[in-house]
């Protein structure tokens, strides 16, 4: 059976400031803008690069399916790419399909699998706090800290240098590293 996964779980952490100030007389400044871009979900069109190229750019892209059975694309913004990830001073990498623990998870496209964690052992929540106080300070999240956040993963890598991450994993089926 190829469904790989368990489930795609949102990690959620919540990110409290509070401002003493000595008098009341100040006013607080307007919120800032948006660290961030929002990126399309899926290509529209594919860029203006001549006939032959589009045609190549179709072909990159394909088809993908949902990763889960009746599942449908979120439309929650903090669920999709671009999405501000301030409690690590980062964005969100890809799109979350909240799902019960334990859903199938199903490959998007055919492919060979890159990666399979079966072990992956989850951080306390000192060394959690200890790796996001260090992306704030930093500005951006290490990969390090990403890999951690993403928990257990597997990743199909479909060619053409296209790879699918499946990521905050429950559980994972049996997969070797190159299996089809």
């Amino acid at each position: 059976m190829r469904t790989l996964l368990a489930v795609l779980c949102v990690l959620l952490f919540g990110v409290v400031a509070v401002t003493a100030s000595g008098s009341s007389a100040e006013v607080a400044s307007p919120a800032p803008a948006p660290r961030y871009t929002p990126m399309p979900l899926v290509p529209t069109i594919a860029p203006d690069v001549g006939e032959r190229s589009a045609r190549s750019y179709v072909r990159l892209w394909g088809t993908f399916a949902l990763p889960i059975e009746g599942g449908a694309t979120p439309s929650d913004p903090d669920l999709l790419p671009g999405a501000p990830r301030d409690y690590r001073g980062g964005i969100h990498e890809g799109i979350d399909f909240p799902a019960p623990n334990g859903t199938p998870v199903l490959a998007a496209a055919s492919g060979t699998v890159a990666r399979v964690d079966v072990s992956f052992l989850d951080w306390t929540r000192e060394q959690q706090e200890i790796a996001l106080y260090e992306a704030l300070t930093l500005g951006y999240t290490p990969a390090a800290t990403l890999d951690r956040i993403r928990g257990r993963q597997v990743w199909i890598d479909q060619g053409k240098g296209v790879i699918t991450r499946y990521a905050h994993l429950s559980a994972v089926e049996p997969l070797i590293v190159g299996e089809k």
